[in-house]
């Protein structure tokens, strides 16, 4: 649950330990099972997987219910929730 961050826009798994093909077969099985759009971004010399911000609302609604209340604050930017108070995204069940 710690290995990941929110950005600006969307989120980044710290997948700095995988190979670039690892994390490209990561990003494969991540849109075929579950719809997420991926990038994977240099960050200097090792690489991590990058949710895109159009794919955040499917991201939270499958992982808030694993999410423990103190880390909420990575998958909301505080822009979205100034309020603190965190909320699944309304997405239709057809994941």
């Amino acid at each position: 649950m710690d290995d990941g961050s929110i950005s600006e826009s969307g989120f980044y798994f710290n997948t700095h330990s995988y190979s670039i093909e690892e994390q490209t077969i990561l990003q494969q099985i991540l849109n075929s099972k579950f719809h997420l759009e991926t990038n994977v971004h240099k960050h200097g010399n090792k690489y991590k997987l990058y949710i895109k911000a159009k794919s955040m609302p499917i991201f939270r609604f499958i992982v808030y219910p694993y999410f423990i209340e103190s880390f909420y604050y990575k998958l909301y930017p505080k822009a979205l929730k100034p309020d603190g108070q965190a909320e699944p995204d309304k997405v239709s069940n057809s994941i």
